[in-house]
């Protein structure tokens, strides 16, 4: 499988409403087909660093659909602990693609 191709990486933790915070991280994927969806999913097992959090990036093909080069967004949504990430890493076929660092929106 190969490493896929993105841009435009955001992380963020979001603290509104107060006591429910959550990481947000948002971005974009090179597709080769029109019937591909990208998306992220935490890494399993979980890294060695608690401060990072992995995430998975998989595109995968559903239906019929013709080549068609593009750009699609993805994004990631989970609840946290304040504070509980300082970066986000991307991974994609086992290899790193990209580092984030998380942002504070309060």
């Amino acid at each position: 499988m190969a490493t896929a191709t993105t841009r435009n990486w955001k992380a963020w933790q979001n603290l509104q409403p107060p006591g429910k915070p959550r990481v947000i991280v948002t971005g974009e994927a090179q597709t080769t087909n029109r019937n591909e969806t990208p998306s992220l999913q935490e890494h399993v097992p979980a890294g060695f660093n608690p401060k990072i959090l992995l995430l998975d990036l998989t595109i995968t093909p559903s239906g019929a659909g013709n080549d068609v080069l593009g750009w699609k967004p993805v994004r990631f949504e989970k609840k946290i602990d304040a504070n509980q990430y300082s970066t986000v890493e991307v991974l994609s076929a086992g290899n790193g693609i990209a580092k984030i660092k998380v942002e504070t929106v309060t």
